[in-house]
This record gives C-alpha cells, structure tokens and sequence, in this order.
C-alpha cells in the first residue's frame, strides 16, 4: 500500500465498547470498523492500547502485513480481546450488579470454595510429594516399581526423573511425574500414554507403564540420554548427509502415527531427542490428537508452539496431518539454513507471520542449497494444506531423495 493509506479493521473485545488508541491516537471503540493509518512497510509494528473504565488497560501489537489480513482482531477463531476489571468495585459499578446478584456471586463462591476443600485431601499427598522434590528429597521415592534417583528435566506437564527398576525385568527409565490436579490436565496425560502404547516405532519413544501412587499420576517410558534435537542446530545449518540422518527418522516416525491417526500437534527441535547411541526419538504426545479419542482441545483454541505452527493451526480451525508436514518444513528450514523461517519479538507477531507471509527461499541464506531442496521445503510450507504434499511420507521421499543427490 502507498504510504499513509488508510486500512479498515474492527477490533472484538468483551466487553465491547473499548477505545483503541495507537500511538497516542483515539482511532475509536471496539466493535465498529477503525481507519488505521500504514506507513507501507509490511513489517512495521502497530502497538494499539485499549482501555475501558474499571478495566486493566491491554496492549496488543500486529505487525502491517497481519493488519491487512484481518477483517477483525484478533482473528475470529481465536476469539476477542479479554479485558480484566481492574477490582472488584470496578466489576460491580461497571456491570451494576444488584444485590442479589450480588449474593449469587457469593454462593457461588462458597460453592467454589467448598469444591476446593474436597480436593484438597486428594491433593495433599502430591503436594507433600513434590515439596520434597523442591527440597531436594523426592529422589528415593518410589513410583510403578522405579525408584526415583535423580531430576532429568521439567516440562509443562511435570517434572521427570531418572527411574531405577526395583524389580527383575524392567529396564531403567524416565519416569514423568504429573505436576497438576486439573483434570483436563491429567486427562491430556494419560491420553499421551494411550496413544504411544498404541504406537509400536523404532523412532517413537517407548512407554513401559503408568498409573497412579501417592497421589500422583505418573508414567514410565524409554530412557532417552543423548540431548535434545536443539543442541545439534548450528547456525549456518547442517551438512546435507546430517540433515538427510535427522529427516529420514523424523519422516518415517511421523508416517507411522498418521497411520494410525495420531497427530502430533508440538514438532520442534526439544521434542526430539538422541539415544547414547545416536537413535533419533520423537517425545512428548501431550498435545496429540487421536481420531478416536475425545479431542479435549475444541476448535477455536490454539495450542502448540508458535515458530512451527502451521496456518490453520493459528487460525484454531480443524486441521490434520498436514500440520506435522508443516512443522517438518520449518524444521527442515531450520536445519538447513540455521534459522527458522519467521522470526519476530513478539509470539503473536509469529503466529500472522505463518498466516500471511511466505518464507523467504533458503537459497537466500545457503547460496549452494540445490533449486530442489529449496522447492521442496516452500512446498511443505505452502499455507494451504492442499497445497502441500499429500503426506508425510510423500514429503519425506522427495525431500530425502534430493538430499541424497544434493551434488558434491
């Protein structure tokens, strides 16, 4: 657009009503289309403020290139801008609540709390477990048969730990120790058991067992001790015969689980991970989708990581295994260029990178990439699911076949 042209976009928020303000400038409220002044540079940053009486004031930031593919912000999938009351007082003046919506408000509340107390005698034990764990004390416990020896790592879902078998025929291994009593939470667990025992891969981390004990829930999987995919990234990327030895897994692993309708949902490099002896993994199903379980995450919610998340994955609309592909080409992007295809400050800034903008060509930052490698990839990246390839295994053959051939 030529510079100082004007572009129309309506901003939801509840409550509705909001002032929108950039730059210092009152553009309007919220929930009527505002003229948005551009200076033509797709990847300058608008930073709006909104503000509403009795409300936190909220800021949001899109770069120009998102603004113009947005009738409404956020994107409608997503759903409106949030505002906070500022206080409780604020809350009531502003709806004016009447006295018996008043003492509603407080039954409800005596009825949250009385809920509360009921949950806590079944969360007393896993608190008491993992106050031990703060102190240092939880190694030594003992969990399905494996005695907890030391911390490996924490995660979004809990903590895990070095599992030593107490009994003959179990093999050592990494024990995931469920942090959360939310139920959705624990319901996403043990889904992530369900769908790897259903997987049977040399590439999908194996699960020994699960259950639950001192009130905790907790699985036992396959020991994985040789780092993370993230470690072996280098900055100017990787040579084509290591690229070709992290793909051809990736690829395969992936193939096998969209066979057996298993999404993954959360590719990335931390996901992946190497045995001692170099076997590549692929971890952490917490996010999976299965085609024939319950999907606890309803459409209209995002979830996953922002710099692998394909566009219909941002939008929150239903999607498939076509996400896993696109995942696959920024990590493939990624490995051979050392960088990943949209960067930005800001998360959301990524999230309209990946709906609105194409990827620049990998030739531009690795000269001797092959005009196939290149193609091949952008494809995998195309924001249509249709126009990529048919599956994964499709991209994988052709991706890996040119690799293969990449000249010398």
């Amino acid at each position: 657009m030529a510079q100082g042209q004007e572009h129309y976009v309506t901003f939801l928020t509840i409550p509705p009503g909001a002032v929108i303000s950039l730059q210092g400038q009152d553009l309007g409220k919220s929930g009527t289309p505002l003229a948005v002044p551009l200076t033509g540079d797709d990847h300058a940053l608008l930073n709006f403020v909104i503000k509403l009486q009795g409300y936190e004031t909220r800021e949001f930031s899109v770069t120009e290139a998102g603004l113009k593919l947005a009738k409404k912000l956020p994107n409608n999938q997503n759903g409106p801008i949030v505002l906070r009351p500022a206080s409780l007082a604020a809350y009531l003046t502003v709806f004016r609540i009447p006295l018996l919506g008043v003492a509603l408000l407080a039954a409800l509340g005596m009825a949250v709390a009385a809920h509360m107390l009921r949950s806590q005698k079944r969360a007393h034990k896993l608190e008491a477990l993992l106050a031990r764990a703060d102190a240092g004390g939880l190694e030594g416990s003992v969990l399905g048969g494996y005695k907890l020896v030391s911390l490996l790592g924490a995660g979004g879902m809990g903590r895990v730990f070095l599992g030593e078998p107490q009994s003959r025929g179990l093999e050592p291994a990494a024990v995931k120790v469920l942090e959360s009593q939310d139920e959705e939470m624990r319901r996403r667990f043990l889904r992530e058991v369900k769908l790897c025992k259903g997987m049977d891969h040399p590439h999908i981390v194996r699960i020994y067992g699960w259950g639950e004990e001192e009130g905790a829930t907790f699985m036992a999987m396959e020991l994985v001790e040789g780092g993370t995919l993230r470690e072996r990234l280098r900055g100017a990327g990787l040579p084509p015969e290591e690229v070709r030895a992290v793909l051809l897994p990736l690829f395969q692993a992936l193939a096998h689980a969209h066979e057996r309708g298993v999404v993954h949902r959360d590719l990335k490099p931390e996901n992946v991970m190497f045995t001692r002896r170099g076997t590549l993994k692929v971890m952490d199903f917490g996010l999976s989708r299965g085609d024939n379980s319950t999907n606890l995450t309803q459409v209209g919610t995002v979830v996953g990581t922002p710099a692998y998340m394909a566009p219909e994955q941002v939008q929150g609309v239903s999607y498939g295994p076509a996400i896993d592909q696109y995942a696959l080409g920024v990590l493939a992007y990624e490995l051979l260029t050392g960088r990943q295809p949209f960067t930005a400050p800001e998360p959301v800034q990524v999230l309209f990178m990946h709906v609105g903008e194409n990827a620049a060509p990998l030739t531009r930052f690795r000269p001797d990439l092959p005009a196939e490698v290149n193609q091949i990839v952008l494809k995998m990246l195309a924001k249509a699911p249709a126009a990529r390839f048919a599956s994964v295994e499709e991209a994988g053959a052709h991706l890996v076949d040119a690799l293969t051939r990449w000249p010398r």
